[in-house]
């Protein structure tokens, strides 16, 4: 059997026992009831899939449930690899309780598998978006991986990633790309950062963020709180939405990394415009399995649909500028001629736009 056939078992196997968590995408409803009432507590660790290969990750569960965060970022995560057969992220989900997963690859095709980031969350996020860097050397690939989340019935964004160890002219790249793909939806959203960035505050790429208004999450004396590594970092904006409540960087022996907490509050953020407007009261889901594309309209829009390789290579339009009534549908892909594999399903409608990826198999 193919490894792209094993991958469309697991994928179907995990769309069944956990909804859409593995491959699902939305633009969602924002105007929903608070998830998180008055404050959330968000947590991020490199789980270091290396050390770990085959053996179990219960010990990165007991961390995780012993810090008990509403919202956990992780990096260095194996997806179905010859290195961990298992989907990590899948597993930790159900280990710690924390119903609600998503994740983004950043090495594809690795290992016979995939390795990236993730979230585990206690509420289904309202919305989330996907970004893949592209090595340009020498460096890995890296991905990128946003929420929608509200706080006391205000919206922010939860972004976790993992920037590039081989040196700081690739993480000033890649900084330079996320801050223009967070730019390019809102530059007044409420966003915090959390990742293993693989650099001190002082370097020269990591100013990138503080130049664009970013503070660092710092605990109740002053102090920023990446104090066992100076390379795991919370970063915020804007800095008068944003309130620290605690923070805290313990130390575990479960990875060589030890994971940033912190405790965050939102203050009331007003909805200035109806494009704004309309946006938080919108709902797109799009989710995929194998050679299917399945999708749930608000109410009747015009939907452009296309399928693209990895690499960014338009294959052909699924839909283009169809017009759809409202209520869930389903698009098998024309698989005739083109390869098996893994491909992306780019979709836009009435300014919004979103993608997800797909396996093709014969």
């Amino acid at each position: 059997m193919s490894d792209n056939r094993k991958m469309c078992m697991f994928t179907k196997k995990i769309t069944k026992l956990a909804g859409v968590a593995v491959l699902y995408i939305a633009l969602g409803s924002m105007s929903a009831g608070a998830q998180y009432t008055s404050q959330v507590k968000l947590m991020t660790y490199n789980i270091n899939a290396e050390a770990h290969e085959s053996k179990s990750y219960s010990d990165i569960a007991a961390v995780i449930k012993e810090i008990k965060p509403d919202i956990c970022g992780m990096q260095k995560l194996d997806s179905v690899t010859t290195r961990s057969s298992q989907y990590v992220l899948s597993w930790l989900s159900e280990q710690t309780s924390m119903p609600n997963f998503e994740y983004q690859s950043a090495m594809r095709n690795y290992l016979s598998g995939s390795y990236g980031v993730g979230f585990l969350a206690n509420q289904a996020p309202l919305s989330t978006r996907r970004l893949w860097i592209e090595k340009t050397a020498s460096e890995q690939d890296r991905g990128v991986l946003e929420m929608g989340i509200t706080i006391d019935g205000t919206p922010a964004r939860v972004i976790v990633t993992h920037l590039a160890h081989e040196g700081a002219s690739y993480r000033s790249s890649q900084i330079k790309k996320i801050l223009t793909w967070i730019d390019s939806v809102s530059t007044t959203d409420p966003v915090l950062i959390m990742a293993d960035f693989n650099a001190d505050s002082t370097e020269s790429s990591m100013q990138q963020f503080t130049n664009a208004g970013y503070e660092y999450v710092r605990d109740k004396d002053g102090k920023r709180v990446d104090i066992t590594k100076k390379i795991n970092h919370m970063l915020y904006r804007p800095k008068d939405k944003w309130i620290v409540v605690d923070a805290g960087n313990p130390v575990y022996a479960a990875s060589n990394r030890n994971p940033v907490w912190a405790t965050m509050k939102l203050a009331g953020v007003p909805v200035k415009d109806e494009k704004t407007a309309l946006k938080q009261n919108c709902a797109y889901r799009q989710w995929t399995e194998c050679n299917t594309v399945h999708y749930e309209l608000p109410a009747r829009s015009d939907v452009t649909m296309s399928l693209y390789t990895i690499e960014g290579k338009k294959v052909y339009t699924l839909l283009s500028n169809q017009n759809v009534d409202a209520g869930k549908h389903s698009l098998s892909v024309n698989v005739n001629g083109i390869k098996c594999g893994m491909y992306v399903v780019r979709t836009s409608f009435s300014d919004f736009k979103t993608s997800s990826e797909i396996v093709i198999t014969d």
